[in-house]
């Protein structure tokens, strides 16, 4: 599932703090929604009224009960639990009824209150007023729990010498701004002092509350802080976003003389303005799981999203939390290799994604020619269109760049740009000797709009439901399916279609390394029987010096006396070694309970970090084979750790697929084989 679930976001918000006060200047969708099940107030037709009470124990525990850890940036966090009866929304295009200030305060602009006023089931001064922190809360994360509602943003607060950005100093001591100066028009325009792009998401489209500091999390760290960075540099550079607050308070004023209506208006609105197009967009986007492509003030390219976490190591209990039709499966995470990650390997100096390794390869999920219509014109003779022509489904990486002449980080590196751009997918490299199931979280739900697509695609093939059923057979290689040869090109053209639609996934065997009762005692045996080697050896050793020592004549009797003894000592100790010494060689005394435990059968966990006693296995393993069998099993053996799929040796290792299966044919009874998506 997603790592956030995109749809708890409700709306997007734009607060601004000027020398005319507090305003909701702009918010979208123009009638945001929330979830019914999840939000609840009492609502009266004829009065209005609010009321505030705070409980700061609550939110202390709160905090504390979330684990949320503490960051570099200082996070300013409110948990209230408050109670509101907003006012009933009018008719819009209307003039509605006088509000209600609040307490004791008198507003003219609340005289009359506009359709924009009610926000959320919330008075928008109210809101306003909330989200409009003090600036020593400001420049800083910005979270406020509201019953099932969560405002998230990263205020902005003009500096005390009126810019918004700091000054950067040269070396040789000449001060020079980060950004071009403001003049004294546009530091005043509007009088702004502050501007806060607020996200506002419901906390209980999940009830774990995990997921739920997790979204909240990638909200933050993916959408606000990007956005706010930018919408920031403008204001710095030309005051942007003074400007485009002041242009939508004009609208919205001017609409009040007007009989335009309130959907009428807020597309006047998005239309007139980049900063309101800007909060639209990337609205739509997130809510919809895509990305959003947006341009803020003609200045900045940005491309947003909450990255979705595409592989999980257990299904979801939910089944509509995976309709994004992401394929969740358990054995894609295990692409790093021995030595360490891909960095190390191809010294990547770019993040890249872990699972991006050379003996992978990339499912387009579009087709070639609609990626390279969204490349820019500059960019259509580029080496990432070179690679979008060139990459294919059936071949690695390490492939593909040899194909190029390019290096192979080069290919890593556009890979993950695609992936990040959602127009990829890391796969391990399909083949007609691999073996294809059914999904197990395939979306049936789209089958009878898949049927007609799969028939025109594929005309000439039998039809969708035909071949599902053929995978949900008993597992075979793909090439039993195929009819002929002649056929290999367009059924191939299937399996790329059925993987990227999420339909079918490979079934993956691993292995486990079995020790039987048998060899265990025939290592026992050999251990033993190298111990009472090495013991006669030692003895004879030992007699020989003592004769020699006897055939020399000793000058006088005490040191005679002296070797008598001493030889004494020692035949007596040699005597009673076989009773205290060498354990291995009392078979007679071993209790059949300990022999019992000893020659089980077991597995060995890991090879490569096998202890002397599992090495002696292997080696006595090996030495029971054919020697090329045993060659090529002491190389591969590291693979059989339950970890790795076999599918996948192969590839790194640099041999064929037909090598493989020869150890594995070899060894039939030394090995425990599960398969596994």
């Amino acid at each position: 599932m997603p790592s956030s679930d995109p749809t708890s976001l409700l709306a997007v918000l734009f607060v601004t703090n000027s020398s005319s006060g507090t305003n909701l200047v702009f918010h979208y969708p123009p009638r945001p929604e929330l979830v019914a099940r999840s939000f609840t107030r009492s609502r009266s037709s004829s009065t209005t009224s609010s009321s505030t009470s705070s409980t700061s124990d609550e939110g202390d525990a709160s905090d504390s009960d979330n684990g949320v850890t503490r960051s570099d940036r200082k996070t300013v966090r409110s948990r209230a639990s408050q109670s509101f009866t907003p006012s009933p929304l009018e008719d819009p295009g209307n003039v509605g009824a006088p509000a209600t200030p609040l307490g004791n305060q008198t507003n003219v602009k609340q005289l009359y209150k506009q359709p924009w006023d009610t926000v959320l089931g919330f008075d928008s001064y109210l809101l306003a007023d909330l989200l409009s922190p003090q600036s020593v809360m400001c420049d800083t994360k910005f979270e406020l729990s509201v019953d099932e509602l969560i405002f998230l943003g990263h205020p902005c607060h003009v500096r005390p010498d009126g810019t918004w950005s700091r000054k950067k100093h040269k070396k040789k001591g000449k001060p020079e701004t980060i950004h071009e100066e403001q003049s004294d028009d546009e530091k005043k325009v509007g009088g702004l002092l502050m501007f806060h792009l607020v996200f506002v998401m419901n906390s209980l489209v999940t009830t774990n509350e995990t997921e739920t500091r997790a979204a909240v999390s990638d909200m933050y760290d993916h959408i606000v802080t990007k956005m706010t960075s930018a919408l920031k540099f403008e204001q710095a550079r030309c005051g942007y976003v003074a400007r485009e607050s002041e242009k939508i308070m004009s609208l919205r004023e001017k609409a009040t003389s007007t009989e335009t209506s309130y959907s009428d208006l807020w597309q006047q609105i998005v239309r007139a303005s980049n900063l309101a197009a800007t909060m639209a967009s990337i609205f739509d986007s997130i809510a919809a799981h895509s990305v959003a492509h947006i341009n803020v003030n003609s200045a900045i390219d940005l491309c947003l999203q909450i990255p979705l976490v595409t592989y999980s190591p257990h299904l979801p209990v939910d089944p509509d939390s995976y309709s994004i039709n992401a394929p969740l499966l358990t054995t894609s995470t295990l692409a790093l290799t021995f030595h360490g990650s891909i960095q190390d390997h191809l010294d990547v100096e770019e993040s890249v994604d872990p699972l991006i390794t050379p003996h992978f390869g990339l499912l387009l999920l579009d087709e070639p020619q609609k990626i390279l219509q969204d490349l820019p014109p500059a960019d259509s003779n580029s080496v990432l269109a070179q690679f979008v022509k060139n990459v294919k489904p059936t071949q690695s990486f390490l492939q593909v760049a040899t194909g190029m002449g390019v290096p192979v980080r080069d290919v890593v590196v556009l890979a993950g740009h695609l992936c990040r751009w959602r127009r990829g997918r890391v796969v391990v490299p399909l083949h007609p000797r691999n073996t294809y199931v059914v999904s197990p979280t395939a979306d049936m739900r789209k089958l009878a709009a898949h049927i007609p697509l799969f028939k025109r695609l594929f005309p000439t093939l039998p039809s969708l439901p035909y071949l599902l059923a053929l995978f949900s057979g008993k597992p075979r290689p793909y090439s039993t399916f195929i009819p002929t040869r002649d056929h290999r090109g367009v059924y191939l053209e299937v399996l790329t279609w059925l993987v990227r639609e999420n339909w079918v996934c490979e079934l993956k065997n691993f292995v486990w390394v079995k020790v039987g009762a048998e060899v265990k005692r025939a290592v026992r045996e050999l251990m033993r029987r190298a111990a009472r080697e090495a013991k006669e050896a030692k003895n004879k050793s030992e007699a020989a010096e003592a004769e020699v020592a006897d055939g020399v004549e000793v000058e006088s009797t005490e040191k005679v006396d002296d070797g008598v003894e001493k030889k004494e000592q020692k035949e007596k100790v040699e005597a009673d070694a076989p009773e205290t010494k060498a354990p291995s060689e009392a078979t007679d005394s071993d209790s059949d309970e300990e022999d019992l435990e000893d020659l089980q059968d077991s597995i060995i966990p890991d090879p490569a970090r096998a202890t002397s006693l599992e090495r002696a296995w292997l080696e006595h393993i090996a030495s029971t084979k054919p020697p090329e069998i045993a060659a090529l099993f002491d190389r591969i053996v590291k693979y059989f750790n339950g970890k790795h799929a076999v599918e996948k040796v192969a590839l790194r290792e640099g041999i064929t697929r037909r090598e493989v299966r020869r150890v594995l044919g070899g060894m039939e009874g030394d090995m425990v084989v599960v398969m596994h998506w």
